[in-house]
């Protein structure tokens, strides 16, 4: 996947249209479209505002791949790791229902 096509995802994931996801960086939505369509690469200050207002590593965007965290929790399943970033901005009692049931997948039944 390029680095269009995570913008893009990153903002579809988001719910936002290309004009709110534009305004957010302060950009306009034009330019936004561009990078999206891989015509124009953004400059490391808006791939800075991007991971920043995206919660996601430079390295996600850029290379395709969360490499710290990757290499720190061996998990190499780009999907997974949004996943789980997407579970840790839920509150504790939803996080909790998670844990139980990857636990009960993983085990037969949660501990």
């Amino acid at each position: 996947m390029e680095l269009g096509s995570r913008i893009k995802k990153l903002r579809k994931n988001m719910k936002l249209t290309q004009d709110a996801f534009a305004g957010k960086l302060k950009i306009h939505p034009k330019q936004l479209a561009k990078y999206e369509a891989g015509r124009s690469i953004p400059s490391i200050d808006i791939i800075a505002r991007m991971a920043n207002f995206c919660e996601v590593s430079t390295d996600y965007l850029i290379f395709g791949e969360d490499k710290a965290i990757a290499k720190k929790t061996k998990i190499q399943d780009a999907d997974l790791l949004e996943a789980f970033r997407r579970v840790n901005k839920l509150k504790k009692s939803d996080r909790d229902k998670i844990k139980w049931a990857v636990k009960s997948l993983l085990n037969g039944e949660p501990e």
